[in-house]
């Protein structure tokens, strides 16, 4: 199994979700992150004061080995053609585990 690990812009993030979705890879985590890339975020006005808003998207998405490539594809194209809109990693995890607590839990819930 693989984690892909993708930082991508925030306006690309239904795009990408939609594609991934369309290609049957739902699970999927997402969280706002800060980081500087090439593009060095957008000029932004606050109270007078100008600053770079630099906020981004990172999307964690556990895939089997063979939907990594396909995957990692679809994030390319879907995800920016800009520099810096995209940025994207693989890990390799060798047993993913679920608590058996959360297990229970996710079972209830998937049944309601």
């Amino acid at each position: 199994m693989k984690l892909l690990t993708a930082v991508i812009a925030p306006h690309r993030l239904a795009p990408v979700t939609a594609a991934l979705d369309g290609v049957g890879l739902r699970a999927t985590t997402v969280a706002t992150a800060q980081a500087s890339g090439l593009q060095g975020g957008q000029k932004v006005q606050h109270r007078g004061v100008e600053h770079r808003d630099q906020r981004c998207v990172r999307l964690e998405i556990l895939v089997s080995d063979l939907d990594a490539e396909v995957a990692v594809g679809l994030l390319a194209r879907v995800g920016g053609p800009d520099p810096g809109d995209l940025i994207v990693w693989t890990s390799d995890v060798d047993r993913p585990t679920i608590p058996k607590a959360l297990a229970g839990a996710s079972a209830t819930m998937s049944r309601s």
